[in-house]
C-alpha cells in the first residue's frame, strides 16, 4: 500500500493496536417529534408520567398510526392512549427503560 509517509501503519494501512479499541455500543431509537411538560424530547421506550400519574410507555404501533403511550393492562379497560402533543405536553419524561431497566417494573 503507497502512503504518503511511507509508514503503513500510520496512513491508512492494517493497525494492530486498533483491534483492541473498546467500540461504544449506540441504540438508536425512533423520536416522537414531541416534547413533555419540561421540553425534554420524547423517544421510543421512553417511560413517561401521565397527568392522571400512571407510568406509560411510549411505542411505536403501525397498525394505531404513531407512537401510543402504553401502560399497564387493568382488566379489560384501555390500556394506551395516542401520544399526541396534548399528552405529551402534560406529561413528565421518566427515563428510557435501556438507560434504567428499572423503569420496567413501574410498567
Amino acid at each position: 500500500m503507497d502512503t504518503s509517509c511511507g509508514d503503513p501503519d500510520c496512513c491508512g494501512g492494517p493497525n494492530p493496536d486498533w483491534q483492541d479499541v473498546e467500540k461504544p455500543e449506540y441504540l438508536f431509537l425512533p423520536f416522537t417529534g414531541l416534547k413533555d411538560e419540561d421540553e425534554q424530547e420524547l423517544f421510543e421506550d421512553d417511560v413517561i408520567q401521565l397527568v392522571d400519574g400512571r407510568a406509560a410507555r411510549i411505542k411505536y404501533e403501525s397498525d394505531q398510526g404513531g407512537f401510543i403511550a402504553e401502560w399497564r393492562r387493568s382488566g379489560a379497560n384501555q390500556h394506551d392512549v395516542r401520544l399526541t402533543c396534548d399528552i405529551a405536553c402534560e406529561a413528565k419524561r421518566l427515563g428510557n427503560i435501556h438507560v434504567n431497566p428499572d423503569l420496567k417494573q413501574m410498567l
